[in-house]
């Protein structure tokens, strides 16, 4: 019998119950089988109905020499301590690694624990876990405790994903799921509040055209895409313009249909052609705005040219009209060096690009700026309390028990605006405009009307009144000059009826 690895993703906080796939360890997976020769078991504990038991079986099952516990998020941190305690007691032996973007962010957080992790590896970790197996297998030196990658990996260079290591999980695949791919790696722009920079290199990366495609059909062999949302999740989707039309074409042209297909991009260099590929493709494409001010983009590193990017958007908005596909922009809220002068420029940007009244295909979220450790905004907090009074109440967030998802927007962007006061602004000024412009919004395609429903309301229940009053009970506990503004109205009373996901 061969030598086993056993890949691990945490059962994370919040829970993605929805994502279905994880791709970042069927990667590795095809690469340590390859490499080393041996069998690689993966065991993702968000689908196991009893994560905790699911562990056990499968260390005693498997009794790997190796096991990789994914830290993908910050998120997951205090969930991947939990899942490598519990291993350590059922399986002392066994050598931990650690691995993803909070690993190569903070790589502390993990040496600081040599009783539960031996190892944790920077950037791309294929070609250190392969060492790290060669090393469990067959002895010899024994490496050190942090591991660097020493190169940017090519994608093409990867074995094809091994989607049968998630058979286990098949019936979570149906109904709906988001199935996860990436087809690409990197991001080299630099956006201030971006954990991408926590990556040794952030070159762009992607597979070839024709390969990528490939991938998708071997995906659909294994989990159909009739009925699913496929989620491409590279960090930039199609960066070079002609990889993205041979594979927007190459993609259009295999007949291969999801009910809606999503990935994150920029708006600089689509063309009406290649928005019309995407809608036959059934891409929706979802773009980070991110603020309509023109000195707040160039605070948060997002363009050295505000005005033209912004005039992009609007470019963009009327060629996806026309060519038919559906897209998104997120605005941050509260990045720090904002001010109630700088919502303000965003709120008129917004009602140009979705002027009230008119159709739309497409909508608006709204997210609080967070604080993302391995950030450049993290990095020199000092720097943006200088020259902002930007003040960061919980800058190690990830490490504290409680509600994680509102202590790491726990900021006050600048001088003038607090917490409170970002709050008020985000729940008063931009939470009109997202309900107006996601009644506004209009799909003809029956298959993903409901996929874009539901999304719409997760957005319109990230601005409830009951999200609101829960940030306030944390920001009152955690902040040092709490004060309690009146909460919002309840959605009904702006009158708006969203379609409900009754599929």
């Amino acid at each position: 019998m061969k030598p086993r690895v056993l890949l691990v993703q945490p059962a994370s906080f919040p829970s993605r119950s929805q994502d279905f796939g994880v791709p970042h360890l069927l990667a590795l997976a095809g690469w340590v089988e390859r490499a080393c020769g041996v069998e690689p078991v993966v065991r993702d504990l968000r689908h196991e109905r009893e994560p905790a038991r699911a562990l056990r079986e499968a260390l005693d099952e498997c009794r790997p020499r190796l096991l990789g516990l994914s830290c993908y998020a910050s998120y997951d941190y205090l969930d991947a301590v939990a899942t490598a305690r519990l291993a350590r007691t059922v399986a002392p032996a066994v050598p931990i690694v650690a691995g993803g973007y909070h690993a190569s962010a903070c790589p502390e957080d993990f040496t600081r624990l040599p009783e539960l992790f031996d190892f944790v590896v920077v950037g791309d970790g294929e070609r250190r876990l392969a060492e790290l197996t060669a090393w469990a297998i067959g002895g010899g030196e024994r490496p050190p405790p942090v591991l660097v990658a020493d190169r940017p990996l090519d994608p093409g260079d990867l074995p094809p994903y091994p989607f049968h290591l998630l058979e286990r999980y098949a019936h979570r695949a149906r109904g709906g799921a988001k199935l996860q791919i990436n087809l690409s790696r990197g991001c080299p722009h630099r956006c201030a509040f971006c954990m991408e920079r926590a990556k040794p290199d952030r070159v762009w990366r992607p597979l070839p055209p024709e390969r990528a495609v490939e991938e998708l059909r071997r995906l659909d062999r294994t989990f159909p895409l009739a009925d699913a949302v496929l989620h491409v999740t590279d960090p930039l989707f199609g960066m070079q313009s002609a990889w993205r039309r041979e594979f927007l074409e190459r993609f259009a042209g295999s007949g291969l249909r999801p009910r809606t297909a999503w990935t994150l991009t920029r708006t600089e260099g689509w063309t009406a052609e290649q928005l019309a590929l995407a809608a036959t493709g059934r891409l929706s494409l979802g773009i980070g705005l991110e603020s309509g001010s023109p000195c707040l983009l160039e605070r948060m590193g997002k363009t050295g040219r505000p005005d033209e990017y912004l005039e992009g958007f609007l470019r963009f908005r009327d060629d996806a009209a026309r060519a038919g596909t559906h897209w998104a922009v997120n605005v941050l809220v509260g990045h720090p060096g904002e001010t109630r002068g700088t919502i303000e420029e965003t709120l008129a940007f917004l009602d140009r690009l979705f002027p009230p009244g008119r159709p739309t295909g497409g909508w608006l979220s709204v997210d609080p700026f967070r604080l993302y450790p391995g950030s450049e905004v993290h990095r020199r907090r000092d720097r943006w309390t200088a020259e902002h009074g930007a003040r960061f109440h919980a800058p190690e967030w990830w490490r504290e028990a409680g509600d994680r998802d509102v202590t790491s927007e726990l900021v006050d962007p600048s001088r003038e605006l607090d917490a409170f006061a970002r709050l008020e602004a985000a729940y008063t000024r931009l939470r009109p405009v997202a309900l107006r412009v996601a009644a506004d919004f209009r799909c003809a395609d029956a298959g993903a009307a409901p996929v874009f429903a539901r999304s719409l309301e997760e957005q319109r229940d990230a601005l409830s009144p009951e999200a609101y009053e829960r940030r306030l009970r944390v920001y009152a506990v955690r902040h040092p000059g709490p004060r309690l503004p009146a909460p919002p109205p309840a959605p009904a009373d702006l009158g708006l009826e969203l379609l409900r996901d009754d599929a």
